[in-house]
Protein backbone atom coordinates (compact mmCIF):
# COMPACT_ATOMS: atom_id res chain seq x y z
CA UNK A 1 0.00 0.00 0.00
CA UNK A 2 3.05 2.43 0.63
CA UNK A 3 4.45 1.91 -2.80
CA UNK A 4 1.13 2.30 -4.68
CA UNK A 5 0.46 5.63 -2.36
CA UNK A 6 4.43 6.83 -3.37
CA UNK A 7 4.10 5.80 -6.59
CA UNK A 8 0.76 7.80 -7.36
CA UNK A 9 2.22 10.80 -5.41
CA UNK A 10 5.60 10.65 -7.30
CA UNK A 11 3.24 10.14 -10.87
CA UNK A 12 1.44 13.60 -9.76
CA UNK A 13 4.51 15.62 -9.20
CA UNK A 14 5.45 16.64 -12.48
CA UNK A 15 1.50 17.61 -13.27
CA UNK A 16 1.66 19.48 -9.92
CA UNK A 17 5.04 21.18 -11.28
CA UNK A 18 4.11 21.76 -14.65
CA UNK A 19 1.06 24.32 -13.23
CA UNK A 20 3.64 26.20 -11.36
CA UNK A 21 4.13 29.39 -13.39
CA UNK A 22 8.16 30.81 -13.97
CA UNK A 23 9.29 33.25 -11.54
CA UNK A 24 9.24 35.61 -14.46
CA UNK A 25 5.82 34.65 -14.96
CA UNK A 26 4.69 35.08 -11.21
CA UNK A 27 6.10 38.31 -11.22
CA UNK A 28 4.12 39.37 -14.32
CA UNK A 29 0.60 38.07 -13.39
CA UNK A 30 1.17 40.28 -9.58
CA UNK A 31 2.37 43.32 -11.08
CA UNK A 32 -0.77 43.10 -13.29
CA UNK A 33 -2.78 43.24 -10.35
CA UNK A 34 -0.98 45.70 -8.32
CA UNK A 35 -0.57 48.19 -11.67
CA UNK A 36 -4.34 48.07 -11.99
CA UNK A 37 -4.33 48.42 -7.60
CA UNK A 38 -2.22 51.30 -8.50
CA UNK A 39 -4.44 52.99 -10.99
CA UNK A 40 -7.52 52.68 -8.45
CA UNK A 41 -5.39 54.39 -5.62
CA UNK A 42 -4.87 57.10 -8.87
CA UNK A 43 -8.36 57.89 -9.84
CA UNK A 44 -9.39 58.08 -5.28
CA UNK A 45 -6.77 60.42 -5.35
CA UNK A 46 -8.29 62.48 -7.94
CA UNK A 47 -11.74 62.15 -6.59
CA UNK A 48 -10.22 63.30 -2.98
CA UNK A 49 -8.26 65.90 -3.59
CA UNK A 50 -9.22 67.06 -7.11
CA UNK A 51 -13.15 66.28 -6.86
CA UNK A 52 -13.53 63.89 -9.65
CA UNK A 53 -12.58 60.75 -11.11
CA UNK A 54 -10.60 62.05 -14.71
CA UNK A 55 -9.49 60.31 -17.99
CA UNK A 56 -7.57 62.28 -20.61
CA UNK A 57 -8.41 62.10 -24.71
CA UNK A 58 -4.97 60.34 -24.88
CA UNK A 59 -2.40 58.01 -23.19
CA UNK A 60 0.00 60.37 -22.15
CA UNK A 61 -2.76 62.59 -21.39
CA UNK A 62 -4.46 59.96 -18.74
CA UNK A 63 -0.83 59.63 -17.02
CA UNK A 64 -0.56 62.99 -16.44
CA UNK A 65 -3.69 62.88 -15.03
CA UNK A 66 -3.05 60.34 -13.24
CA UNK A 67 0.71 61.13 -12.50
CA UNK A 68 1.74 57.98 -13.55
CA UNK A 69 4.22 56.28 -16.04
CA UNK A 70 2.57 55.86 -19.25
CA UNK A 71 3.96 52.20 -18.82
CA UNK A 72 1.28 51.81 -16.03
CA UNK A 73 -1.84 52.07 -18.93
CA UNK A 74 -0.68 48.71 -19.63
CA UNK A 75 -0.40 45.61 -18.80
CA UNK A 76 2.82 43.24 -18.21
CA UNK A 77 1.90 41.50 -21.41
CA UNK A 78 1.16 44.85 -23.56
CA UNK A 79 -1.99 45.18 -23.24
CA UNK A 80 -3.85 48.83 -22.57
CA UNK A 81 -5.89 48.66 -19.02
CA UNK A 82 -9.78 49.33 -20.31
CA UNK A 83 -10.54 52.32 -17.96
CA UNK A 84 -14.10 52.99 -17.06
CA UNK A 85 -15.81 55.96 -15.67
CA UNK A 86 -19.17 55.27 -14.86
CA UNK A 87 -22.25 57.17 -15.39
CA UNK A 88 -23.82 56.34 -11.72
CA UNK A 89 -20.64 56.71 -10.16
CA UNK A 90 -17.10 54.76 -9.28
CA UNK A 91 -14.94 53.11 -11.97
CA UNK A 92 -14.37 49.58 -13.34
CA UNK A 93 -10.85 48.70 -14.53
CA UNK A 94 -10.22 45.86 -16.67
CA UNK A 95 -6.99 43.01 -17.72
CA UNK A 96 -6.78 41.23 -20.08
CA UNK A 97 -4.15 38.88 -19.01
CA UNK A 98 -1.59 37.21 -20.83
CA UNK A 99 -3.30 36.05 -23.91
CA UNK A 100 -4.25 39.91 -24.18
CA UNK A 101 -7.55 38.58 -24.77
CA UNK A 102 -10.70 40.13 -22.95
CA UNK A 103 -12.98 37.39 -22.20
CA UNK A 104 -14.49 37.78 -18.64
CA UNK A 105 -15.35 34.15 -18.31
CA UNK A 106 -13.52 30.61 -17.32
CA UNK A 107 -11.41 29.88 -14.52
CA UNK A 108 -8.93 32.17 -12.95
CA UNK A 109 -6.60 30.04 -12.27
CA UNK A 110 -4.11 31.29 -14.84
CA UNK A 111 -2.44 33.79 -16.05
CA UNK A 112 -4.55 34.54 -19.09
CA UNK A 113 -7.39 34.79 -17.03
CA UNK A 114 -9.04 38.38 -16.58
CA UNK A 115 -9.05 40.84 -13.68
CA UNK A 116 -11.86 43.15 -13.13
CA UNK A 117 -11.24 46.01 -10.49
CA UNK A 118 -14.50 47.56 -9.45
CA UNK A 119 -14.32 50.69 -7.30
CA UNK A 120 -11.02 49.13 -5.61
CA UNK A 121 -12.14 46.13 -5.34
CA UNK A 122 -11.75 42.87 -7.65
CA UNK A 123 -14.68 41.07 -8.26
CA UNK A 124 -12.40 39.06 -10.48
CA UNK A 125 -8.75 37.79 -10.48
CA UNK A 126 -6.47 35.21 -10.55
CA UNK A 127 -4.85 36.87 -7.13
CA UNK A 128 -5.53 34.14 -4.87
CA UNK A 129 -4.04 31.76 -7.61
CA UNK A 130 -1.25 33.59 -7.68
CA UNK A 131 -0.51 34.23 -4.20
CA UNK A 132 -0.55 30.73 -3.53
CA UNK A 133 2.96 30.68 -5.31
CA UNK A 134 4.60 33.06 -3.74
CA UNK A 135 6.59 31.19 -0.43
CA UNK A 136 7.51 32.76 2.57
CA UNK A 137 11.01 33.21 1.56
CA UNK A 138 10.32 35.11 -1.24
CA UNK A 139 7.97 37.87 0.97
CA UNK A 140 11.07 37.92 3.56
CA UNK A 141 13.70 38.95 0.47
CA UNK A 142 11.76 41.33 -1.41
CA UNK A 143 14.22 44.14 -1.28
CA UNK A 144 12.43 47.04 -2.42
CA UNK A 145 14.44 49.94 -1.66
CA UNK A 146 11.38 52.57 -1.28
CA UNK A 147 7.92 51.96 -1.42
CA UNK A 148 7.40 54.43 -4.40
CA UNK A 149 9.22 53.49 -7.22
CA UNK A 150 9.06 56.12 -9.45
CA UNK A 151 8.80 55.96 -13.37
CA UNK A 152 8.08 52.09 -14.96
CA UNK A 153 7.59 49.84 -12.38
CA UNK A 154 8.09 46.98 -15.08
CA UNK A 155 11.61 48.05 -15.25
CA UNK A 156 11.62 48.33 -11.19
CA UNK A 157 10.26 45.42 -9.73
CA UNK A 158 11.41 42.23 -11.23
CA UNK A 159 10.96 39.28 -8.58
CA UNK A 160 7.99 37.79 -7.03
CA UNK A 161 8.97 39.00 -3.86
CA UNK A 162 9.02 42.62 -5.03
CA UNK A 163 6.19 42.42 -7.13
CA UNK A 164 4.35 40.86 -3.87
CA UNK A 165 5.50 43.77 -1.91
CA UNK A 166 4.13 46.33 -4.50
CA UNK A 167 1.01 44.66 -5.09
CA UNK A 168 0.31 45.12 -1.03
CA UNK A 169 1.56 48.60 -0.86
CA UNK A 170 -1.16 49.38 -3.76
CA UNK A 171 -4.01 47.21 -2.13
CA UNK A 172 -3.33 49.24 1.11
CA UNK A 173 -2.98 52.53 -0.70
CA UNK A 174 -6.03 51.71 -2.81
CA UNK A 175 -8.07 51.17 0.52
CA UNK A 176 -7.28 54.18 2.79
CA UNK A 177 -7.21 56.46 0.02
CA UNK A 178 -10.62 55.69 -0.96
CA UNK A 179 -11.39 56.65 2.83
CA UNK A 180 -9.75 59.75 2.56
CA UNK A 181 -7.12 58.80 4.62
CA UNK A 182 -5.13 61.66 5.39
CA UNK A 183 -1.79 60.01 5.58
CA UNK A 184 -2.11 58.46 2.07
CA UNK A 185 -3.62 61.37 0.79
CA UNK A 186 -0.79 63.61 2.15
CA UNK A 187 2.40 61.09 1.45
CA UNK A 188 0.55 61.00 -2.34
CA UNK A 189 0.66 64.78 -2.58
CA UNK A 190 3.82 64.97 -1.59
CA UNK A 191 4.84 62.28 -4.11
CA UNK A 192 3.21 63.55 -7.04
CA UNK A 193 4.74 67.05 -6.28
CA UNK A 194 7.97 65.94 -6.43
CA UNK A 195 7.44 64.19 -9.57
CA UNK A 196 6.12 67.56 -11.26
CA UNK A 197 8.95 69.66 -9.99
CA UNK A 198 11.75 66.98 -11.27
CA UNK A 199 9.74 66.96 -14.47
CA UNK A 200 9.68 70.61 -15.07
CA UNK A 201 13.52 71.46 -14.17
CA UNK A 202 13.55 68.75 -16.99
CA UNK A 203 11.92 70.46 -19.19
CA UNK A 204 14.25 73.32 -18.33
CA UNK A 205 17.28 71.77 -19.28
CA UNK A 206 16.01 69.95 -22.54
CA UNK A 207 15.10 73.75 -23.84
CA UNK A 208 18.70 74.74 -22.94
CA UNK A 209 20.12 72.27 -25.35
CA UNK A 210 18.38 73.94 -27.95
CA UNK A 211 18.15 77.62 -26.77
CA UNK A 212 21.56 77.72 -24.72
CA UNK A 213 20.19 79.64 -22.05
CA UNK A 214 17.49 78.27 -19.34
CA UNK A 215 15.84 81.89 -19.54
CA UNK A 216 14.19 81.53 -22.78
CA UNK A 217 12.29 78.37 -21.96
CA UNK A 218 8.78 79.07 -22.11
CA UNK A 219 6.50 76.77 -19.96
CA UNK A 220 2.70 77.12 -19.02
CA UNK A 221 2.07 77.77 -15.12
CA UNK A 222 2.70 74.58 -13.01
CA UNK A 223 0.54 73.76 -9.30
CA UNK A 224 1.98 72.05 -6.48
CA UNK A 225 -0.45 69.29 -5.02
CA UNK A 226 -1.50 72.24 -2.58
CA UNK A 227 -2.09 74.78 -5.61
CA UNK A 228 0.44 76.70 -5.38
CA UNK A 229 2.52 77.31 -8.69
CA UNK A 230 5.93 76.02 -8.36
CA UNK A 231 8.28 78.70 -8.02
CA UNK A 232 11.25 78.76 -10.75
CA UNK A 233 14.33 80.66 -10.26
CA UNK A 234 17.83 81.14 -12.12
CA UNK A 235 20.43 81.64 -9.97
CA UNK A 236 22.45 82.51 -11.67
CA UNK A 237 23.10 85.61 -14.79
CA UNK A 238 24.29 83.45 -17.57
CA UNK A 239 21.02 81.38 -17.03
CA UNK A 240 22.59 77.80 -17.23
CA UNK A 241 21.05 76.64 -13.84
CA UNK A 242 17.50 76.60 -12.98
CA UNK A 243 15.74 76.18 -9.47
CA UNK A 244 12.38 74.63 -8.86
CA UNK A 245 11.07 75.46 -5.20
CA UNK A 246 7.27 74.22 -3.98
CA UNK A 247 5.87 76.09 -0.91
CA UNK A 248 4.64 73.10 0.11
CA UNK A 249 1.25 72.87 2.44
CA UNK A 250 1.70 75.80 4.00
CA UNK A 251 1.51 77.40 0.34
CA UNK A 252 4.41 80.19 2.21
CA UNK A 253 7.27 80.03 0.33
CA UNK A 254 10.16 80.65 2.94
CA UNK A 255 13.47 81.45 0.93
CA UNK A 256 15.95 81.96 4.11
CA UNK A 257 15.21 78.16 4.42
CA UNK A 258 16.64 77.05 1.75
CA UNK A 259 19.67 76.64 2.32
CA UNK A 260 19.28 75.15 5.64
CA UNK A 261 17.88 71.34 6.08
CA UNK A 262 14.99 69.69 6.30
CA UNK A 263 12.42 69.06 8.65
CA UNK A 264 9.56 65.86 8.60
CA UNK A 265 7.08 68.96 7.96
CA UNK A 266 4.41 68.97 4.82
CA UNK A 267 4.74 72.95 5.38
CA UNK A 268 8.37 72.78 4.47
CA UNK A 269 9.77 74.59 0.99
CA UNK A 270 10.61 71.81 -1.45
CA UNK A 271 14.11 72.53 -3.81
CA UNK A 272 15.31 71.08 -7.16
CA UNK A 273 18.35 71.96 -8.31
CA UNK A 274 19.52 70.77 -12.04
CA UNK A 275 21.61 68.35 -10.37
CA UNK A 276 19.30 66.97 -7.30
CA UNK A 277 17.04 67.63 -4.92
CA UNK A 278 18.84 70.39 -2.46
CA UNK A 279 15.74 70.07 -0.08
CA UNK A 280 13.17 67.21 -0.13
CA UNK A 281 10.94 65.10 1.88
CA UNK A 282 11.25 61.06 2.28
CA UNK A 283 8.04 60.15 1.07
CA UNK A 284 9.33 56.57 2.48
CA UNK A 285 9.16 58.14 6.10
CA UNK A 286 5.68 59.12 5.64
CA UNK A 287 4.62 55.83 4.53
CA UNK A 288 5.09 54.30 7.90
CA UNK A 289 2.21 55.72 9.78
CA UNK A 290 0.01 53.53 6.91
CA UNK A 291 2.46 50.83 5.75
CA UNK A 292 3.22 47.69 7.82
CA UNK A 293 6.44 47.36 8.71
CA UNK A 294 7.12 44.50 6.47
CA UNK A 295 5.95 46.45 3.88
CA UNK A 296 8.12 49.40 5.04
CA UNK A 297 11.70 50.50 2.68
CA UNK A 298 14.83 49.69 4.05
CA UNK A 299 17.76 50.79 3.09
CA UNK A 300 19.74 48.86 0.93
CA UNK A 301 23.20 48.41 2.21
CA UNK A 302 25.84 47.23 -0.56
CA UNK A 303 28.60 44.93 0.02
CA UNK A 304 31.42 48.38 -0.45
CA UNK A 305 33.00 50.08 2.39
CA UNK A 306 35.10 53.09 1.74
CA UNK A 307 38.89 52.88 2.72
CA UNK A 308 38.02 54.11 6.11
CA UNK A 309 36.00 51.37 6.61
CA UNK A 310 32.97 53.36 5.96
CA UNK A 311 29.79 50.88 5.34
CA UNK A 312 28.45 52.77 2.13
CA UNK A 313 24.47 52.88 1.48
CA UNK A 314 21.80 53.26 -1.39
CA UNK A 315 20.09 56.42 -0.85
CA UNK A 316 16.19 55.02 -0.02
CA UNK A 317 14.01 54.21 3.02
CA UNK A 318 15.53 55.93 5.82
CA UNK A 319 19.08 57.07 4.26
CA UNK A 320 18.54 60.32 3.27
CA UNK A 321 19.87 61.49 -0.04
CA UNK A 322 23.08 63.92 0.15
CA UNK A 323 22.73 67.40 -0.97
CA UNK A 324 25.05 69.48 -2.52
CA UNK A 325 26.48 72.30 -1.25
CA UNK A 326 29.40 73.44 -4.08
CA UNK A 327 29.52 72.79 -6.96
CA UNK A 328 32.46 73.30 -9.75
CA UNK A 329 31.58 74.20 -13.88
CA UNK A 330 31.51 70.83 -15.42
CA UNK A 331 33.78 70.64 -18.74
CA UNK A 332 32.13 70.20 -22.42
CA UNK A 333 33.44 67.36 -23.98
CA UNK A 334 34.70 68.35 -27.71
CA UNK A 335 32.77 64.93 -28.93
CA UNK A 336 29.85 66.37 -28.47
CA UNK A 337 30.39 69.10 -31.20
CA UNK A 338 27.99 71.39 -30.23
CA UNK A 339 25.32 69.22 -29.09
CA UNK A 340 24.05 69.32 -25.37
CA UNK A 341 23.74 65.76 -23.18
CA UNK A 342 21.70 64.93 -20.11
CA UNK A 343 23.05 61.88 -18.20
CA UNK A 344 23.48 60.22 -15.31
CA UNK A 345 27.17 59.91 -13.34
CA UNK A 346 27.48 57.56 -10.42
CA UNK A 347 28.99 59.16 -6.89
CA UNK A 348 30.14 57.70 -3.86
CA UNK A 349 29.98 60.04 -1.08
CA UNK A 350 31.53 59.39 2.33
CA UNK A 351 29.83 60.17 5.60
CA UNK A 352 31.89 63.83 5.18
CA UNK A 353 30.41 65.07 2.12
CA UNK A 354 33.76 64.09 0.17
CA UNK A 355 33.57 62.76 -3.18
CA UNK A 356 35.35 59.12 -3.24
CA UNK A 357 34.51 57.87 -6.75
CA UNK A 358 32.77 58.62 -9.82
CA UNK A 359 31.57 56.35 -12.71
CA UNK A 360 29.77 59.18 -15.52
CA UNK A 361 27.48 56.86 -17.56
CA UNK A 362 26.77 58.99 -20.31
CA UNK A 363 28.13 56.74 -23.03
CA UNK A 364 31.03 59.10 -24.05
CA UNK A 365 34.76 58.48 -24.23
CA UNK A 366 36.83 57.20 -21.99
CA UNK A 367 38.56 61.03 -22.02
CA UNK A 368 35.26 62.58 -21.19
CA UNK A 369 34.55 60.47 -18.59
CA UNK A 370 37.79 61.03 -16.89
CA UNK A 371 37.34 64.87 -17.91
CA UNK A 372 33.84 65.04 -15.91
CA UNK A 373 34.85 62.23 -12.71
CA UNK A 374 37.97 65.08 -11.83
CA UNK A 375 35.61 67.67 -12.10
CA UNK A 376 32.83 65.89 -9.85
CA UNK A 377 35.49 64.85 -7.55
CA UNK A 378 35.67 68.65 -6.55
CA UNK A 379 31.95 68.66 -5.20
CA UNK A 380 31.26 69.18 -1.91
CA UNK A 381 27.99 67.45 -0.19
CA UNK A 382 26.02 67.87 2.83
CA UNK A 383 26.44 64.10 3.44
CA UNK A 384 23.79 61.59 3.52
CA UNK A 385 21.79 60.67 6.67
CA UNK A 386 20.34 57.59 8.22
CA UNK A 387 18.74 57.97 11.39
CA UNK A 388 20.29 61.38 11.84
CA UNK A 389 23.66 59.78 11.38
CA UNK A 390 26.20 61.04 8.13
CA UNK A 391 26.70 57.64 6.20
CA UNK A 392 28.39 56.88 2.93
CA UNK A 393 26.72 56.33 -0.22
CA UNK A 394 26.28 55.76 -3.84
CA UNK A 395 23.97 58.59 -5.13
CA UNK A 396 22.75 59.18 -8.69
CA UNK A 397 23.84 62.74 -10.03
CA UNK A 398 22.10 64.08 -13.03
CA UNK A 399 25.02 65.70 -15.07
CA UNK A 400 23.81 68.56 -17.86
CA UNK A 401 26.72 69.29 -20.94
CA UNK A 402 25.95 72.72 -22.47
CA UNK A 403 27.94 74.13 -25.59
CA UNK A 404 30.15 77.00 -24.35
CA UNK A 405 28.41 80.13 -25.18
Amino acid sequence: MRMTIAVLLLGLAPAALAQRPSDDALTRGLLNLATMQQLAAALEYQRVVHGAYRLGGSEAETAALLAVDAAQLRDPWGTPYRIEILEKGGYRITGAGSDKKFEENGDTASLGADSVLLGGAFTRSNRAWLLGFVTEQQKSDQPLPTAFPRGDTYRVVTTPGQAWAWLRVNEIEAERAATGDPAVIEAMRERITQDKMKALCETFLKGRQTWHNVRTVRVPRIDDEWGTALDVVFPDAEGQHVRIVSAGADKKFDRESWSKGIVPSLDEDLVYDDTGWARVLDVDALAQAFLPPELQSHPSMTKLKTAGGQQIYKVGGDVSAPVVVLRDALPYPAELDGHGKIGIAEVTIDANGKVIGVKPMLGLSADADRMLSDALRHWEFRPATRAGQPVAVIYNVTVSLTPPR
